[in-house]
């Protein structure tokens, strides 16, 4: 659906009850652009909606008679032209305070489906491809989203200022983007040796000259993810705050964070790799509790589960984890044992090779008084519910 296509129906239903108004929703759209700045709908659709929306909301009385003229040479009367000016103004106000959720909603998009990172299995894949570095801009530029043309340079730039006005969810985007980058040139041999000598001019086989060209592309996304990483701690990256969600037992929340669209499990796994030094000092610490929280709910593992157990103080929460996971067909209080082949690793289904028990035993939940039995099972029907919304998202 385009992005503007509900703005445009709630103005042409209001618009329907002008006394003096004949404006069609096709000349709606015109207005829309003008109102942003542009002459034509077509020239919004390849313009940075967010930049424009920011430069309305700077100048609001010239975004007005911007659009109240283009409704004046559409044909409107004074009065209707006015109307509809308000009308617009109305409808793209939540619009025009939403430029950073757009930005990332743009980025997510772009790291997800155009940038084709859900196509491999290794931990790094959601936020890593093949495809040439941004700052090289070797080939695709731009791509759709909801109906606008979004160009990738603009929009990382976009991405920037909205992470460095504060916005965490931009900062995470930032740092899988920036890291997106790095990995899309460090897949091959480098040489710096070689580019140094390339810099002197000095005569290469192919190959010494593919080491010193690969290394020549890693400079960039090199300095950008280091410069990154040694300013932004893990308390500027958003996170999921799943304790908030049960303690409000409501999960809609979750519509307002990018990071439930992320897969928790690969995300956690990164944030570990560069800021891990927060994780083992304190399993409590935000905020990979909460990631490891979020990857429970949405691929219900017995391990995470049984862990996340382990490490609760809290009966309810103990058995609302348990009671989650018997709705998910995981019992993680039953035992379940078994003889490993020390020599193969394998089970051992043989009459020979020395033995070893593998397996895991089931987890001692801690007593749970009668009473709060009904706030266990409310607990678990709001697991059940994120779970089956973060499984619609993605």
């Amino acid at each position: 659906m385009n992005m503007l296509s509900t703005y445009t129906y709630n103005v042409s239903s209001r618009a329907k009850k002008l006394p003096e108004c004949t404006i069609s929703r096709a000349q709606i759209l015109e207005l829309i652009a003008a109102y942003l700045g542009k002459k034509t709908y077509a020239a919004l659709k390849t313009s940075s909606i967010t930049n424009l929306l920011e430069q309305a909301n700077k100048e609001p009385l010239i975004a007005f008679e911007r659009c109240k003229l283009k409704a004046i040479h559409l044909n409107q009367t004074e009065t209707a032209s006015t109307q509809l000016a308000n009308l617009i103004r109305d409808e793209l106000a939540a619009l025009i305070g939403m430029q950073s959720s757009l930005i990332n909603q743009q980025a997510l998009h772009y790291l997800t489906y155009v940038d084709s990172l859900t196509n491999n299995d290794d931990f790094d894949s959601r936020y890593s491809s093949e495809s040439s570095s941004r700052f090289e801009n070797e080939s695709v530029n731009k791509f759709s989203y909801n109906g606008f043309e979004i160009d990738i340079k603009n929009l990382f730039t976009e991405l920037q200022q909205s992470s460095i006005k504060g916005d965490k969810q931009s900062t995470l985007l930032e740092f899988l983007w920036l890291l997106d980058d790095l990995s899309s040139v460090t897949g091959g041999e480098s040489s710096q040796h070689w580019y140094e000598q390339s810099l002197k001019g000095q005569t290469m086989g192919d190959t010494q000259k593919k080491w010193a060209d690969n290394y020549a592309k890693q400079i960039k996304p090199t300095q950008a993810f280091e410069r990154f990483i040694s300013q932004v701690t893990i308390s500027d990256l958003a996170f999921p705050n799943i304790d908030d969600i049960f303690e409000a037992m409501n999960s809609n929340s979750i519509e307002k964070s990018i990071c439930y669209l992320l897969d928790a499990e690969k995300t956690l796994h990164l944030l570990n790799q560069y800021w891990g030094e927060d994780y083992d000092s304190d399993f409590k610490k935000q905020p990979f509790n909460q990631w490891l929280k979020l990857s429970a709910l949405q691929q219900p593992n017995r391990d995470i589960i049984a862990e996340l157990i382990e490490n609760s103080k809290e009966p309810i929460e103990q058995h609302a984890w348990a009671q989650f996971a018997k709705e998910n067909k995981i019992d993680v209080t039953q035992d379940d044992h078994y003889a490993i082949n020390m020599d193969t690793g394998e089970r051992w289904d043989e009459d020979y090779g020395p033995i070893e028990v593998g397996g895991y035993s089931g987890v001692r939940l801690l007593q749970l008084a009668p009473a709060y039995e009904s706030k266990v099972h409310e607990r678990s029907q709001i697991m059940l519910q994120i779970s089956q919304k973060c499984q619609n998202r993605t």
